[in-house]
């Protein structure tokens, strides 16, 4: 594919904590370090960017099964009615979503901790029904290490009815309450003492650092249900502002109203397991909340823990269909034809959003390419639009303003100053004094100095 040459905006970001030789972009509040550490090992080795997608792909390839593989023993449990394929099911069912696919190759957390988080769920479901084996547990805690280190915030938003559970076993003294109790606590104290640390290091303390992550994200009240709708088609990275996603097609946005009923029909259907697909469905709830009424736009990534776990009660109804032998092949050619159609809409949303991100990452390529065919090379600084991509792709320091720059600025005085090679990028052609020279750099301006 052809988008895979290049780097957005956040990957940038993240791949620059640990790319040796690079000089790392300024993480914002809101961000976290499960990302840098989870493409460190790739990112370290090498520039190249096909070999950063494959060794994600591969990663999520793995992801996906280690998230729903403890669902299978819930499912396979004594007392459950629901039949252990309701588990490859669900995984099968999230997987075939655009959304999924495209970020498996990409360096965002929203993926990965959705798989983090459906696994903590999981082993917390198995250690319910397994109190006094140790493997549950240790589940959850390394489940809850690397949602809280990718997201602390929404992992602790999800965690809240676990934690309710917990206390409430811990109240009423029951078998492996403790273990499981710290274990859940241990892995979200991890990721959150990272973070604490970090905000007293960089920001003046947690309660600044939050205010900064509100502001950077506008946070405020709302309800942005229908702007998720919205997202679920694409064809942007990123819903903001909201109109670049309110061209809706309904073909294509259609699973996003069957969801709801199947998991409602799982609900009902699957009696016996119905404590433990309530459980996951309030994990959603408290995660979801804070997307749904603190933020006026929204992106199909932000919902992605709570599609892969809405997966689960959804596949269970399918397996639990109250189904009679003399309707039993009609109902499989109905429920393989819904599931022919969905996947057709996924390949249109698909090919929808690559249309649109194939010719940014062309360009920036191209652009990259150019630079480096001109002679800029590191020690250098790129200071402009575009900068923070451009300056990965070559190895230079990025500088990124909101305007185009020009040679009086300060930063470019700044950078001018020292003893790098210097470069404007402007979407306009500049003036600029004696001793710049114009660089031929495809579809924007480009000047050099030293």
């Amino acid at each position: 594919m052809s988008s895979l040459v290049a780097f957005n905006w956040d990957e940038v970001i993240y791949a620059s904590q640990v790319r040796p030789g690079v000089e790392a972009v300024p993480m914002s509040a809101p961000r976290a370090w499960g990302m840098p550490v989870l493409i460190a090992p790739v990112a370290a080795l090498t520039q190249s960017v096909l070999v950063f997608r494959l060794y994600l792909t591969g990663l999520a390839v793995i992801g996906l099964y280690v998230a729903f593989q403890p669902w299978l023993g819930v499912f396979a449990g004594r007392g459950s009615d629901v039949s252990a394929y309701a588990a490859p099911l669900a995984a099968g069912l999230f997987a075939t979503l655009w959304s999924t696919v495209l970020y498996g190759s990409m360096a965002y957390p929203n993926l990965w901790l959705a798989f983090a988080l459906v696994a903590g769920v999981g082993w917390f479901c198995r250690a319910l029904a397994e109190p006094g084996r140790a493997g549950p547990p240790a589940g959850v805690a390394v489940a809850f290490v690397a949602a809280s280190l990718l997201r602390p915030t929404d992992a602790a938003a999800l965690a809240f009815p676990l934690l309710v559970v917990c206390l409430v076993r811990l109240v009423r003294r029951s078998p492996g309450g403790l273990v499981l109790s710290g274990a859940l606590v241990g892995g979200l104290a991890v990721g959150w003492g990272v973070w604490v640390g970090e905000a007293f290091a960089r920001y003046g303390g947690p309660i600044a650092r939050l205010r900064s992550g509100a502001e950077t994200n506008d946070v405020g009240i709302g309800f942005s249900l229908l702007r998720h709708l919205e997202a679920v088609d694409g064809p942007a990275l990123l819903c903001r502002p909201a109109p670049v996603c309110s061209d809706l097609h309904w073909f294509e946005v259609s699973w996003w109203f069957v969801l709801p009923v199947l998991v409602a029909a799982g609900l009902v259907f699957a009696e016996a397991a119905r404590p433990v697909l309530a459980l996951a469905v309030a994990c959603v709830v408290t995660f979801a909340l804070p997307y749904l009424l603190l933020f006026d736009y929204a992106n199909t990534r932000f919902m992605q823990p709570a599609y892969a776990l809405l997966a689960i009660p959804a596949a269970a109804a399918v397996v639990r269909l109250p189904l009679r032998r003399p309707t039993m092949r009609a109902a499989v050619l109905a429920l393989s034809a819904a599931l022919v159609a969905h996947i057709a809409g996924q390949v249109l949303s698909l090919e929808r959003v690559t249309g649109r991100l194939t010719p940014i990452y062309d360009a920036q390529r191209a652009q990259a390419d150019a630079l480096l065919a001109q002679g800029v090379r590191p020690p250098c600084a790129l200071v402009g639009r575009g900068a923070i991509q451009l300056g990965y792709l070559t190895g230079c320091r990025s500088v990124r303003t909101a305007e185009d720059p020009a040679p009086g600025d300060a930063q470019v005085r700044r950078a001018v100053a020292g003893d790098e090679q210097v470069v404007l990028l402007s979407r306009e052609r500049l003036r600029v004094p004696e001793g710049w020279r114009a660089l031929r750099v495809p579809g924007m301006s480009a000047y050099v100095r030293g």
